[in-house]
């Protein structure tokens, strides 16, 4: 099963210059990076399908997390979202460009 829980890459993309493959491809590595770390620390993610949170998640320089927090949506899966981030070991960012635009970032969680 496909999961879809970030709606960030298209937002961060739009935020880096258009003519800078490389970042877009930065950008797009390290979301999958963060989004395969969370789904390995995820129990029973199927049993959320079809359920949708907004998380906000800062980082720090390392790729840690400093701090996660719901913005509304489903408050189990909000939960669940938030336990599985918590003990993910989320990769660091590949440069100081993708941690600038990660450091304080949204986060569509869609299982």
């Amino acid at each position: 099963m496909k999961y879809v829980i970030f709606g960030i890459i298209a937002f961060l993309t739009g935020c880096a210059d258009k003519t800078d493959v490389g970042i877009n491809n930065d950008i797009q590595a390290y979301t999958t990076g963060i989004r395969n770390a969370i789904i390995k620390e995820f129990e029973d993610i199927d049993s959320y399908h079809g359920r949708r949170c907004m998380l906000r998640l800062a980082l720090n320089s390392d790729g840690s997390l400093d701090d996660v927090r719901s913005e509304g949506g489903d408050p189990p899966l909000c939960e669940a979202a938030i336990a599985a981030i918590k003990e993910a070991d989320l990769p660091e960012p590949p440069n100081e460009r993708v941690y600038y635009l990660f450091q304080n970032v949204p986060l569509d969680f869609k299982p």
